[in-house]
């Protein structure tokens, strides 16, 4: 008997040291993300009705799904009328004929958008790096989007 009742107690102290460590790792792992993909109305309000600035041009997302565009400058500058749309997973893409000095060319560009922590984080579809769209709060390298058709068409 005087065998048993140390084992028991070597027992239990194997156990609370088992619990003592399971605690102890499960409060040590970090905490989760924050980070999702938009949904289709949090991209519409992003886009609709507003000129996306670029550094060589101005994209237009009509709020009836209209896109217009132009890109470059001089002889290189390139224009379209398309159409936009977004999709589920936080999807824009917008398609058209580009029209410019090289002839016409079909080009259809999608990208993805997410948010993490507040900032809104996008990449270029297919294979493109994700990079902070609009920082949270607003930062002067985001992203410029100003309300109306800025193209001038």
């Amino acid at each position: 008997m005087k065998s048993a009742k140390p084992r028991a107690v070597a027992s239990l102290g194997v156990g609370v040291l088992v619990s003592v460590i399971v605690v102890g790792q499960s409060s040590a792992q970090p905490a989760r993300s924050s980070e999702r993909a938009l949904t289709k109305q949090e991209v519409i309000d992003i886009y609709m009705g507003k000129s996306w600035l670029w550094s060589d041009g101005i994209g237009y997302f009509a709020p009836k799904g209209q896109f217009t565009a132009f890109a470059g400058a001089g002889r290189d500058r390139t224009a379209v009328k398309g159409n936009w749309e977004v999709l589920d997973g936080g999807r824009l893409c917008f398609a058209g004929v580009w029209i410019g000095r090289q002839g016409r060319n079909f080009a259809r560009t999608c990208f993805l958008h997410k948010i993490k922590d507040g900032s809104i984080y996008q990449r270029r579809m297919p294979r493109g790096e994700w990079y902070v769209f609009r920082h949270n709060p607003e930062q002067e390298s985001d992203q410029r989007l100003v309300a109306g058709d800025q193209t001038g068409g």
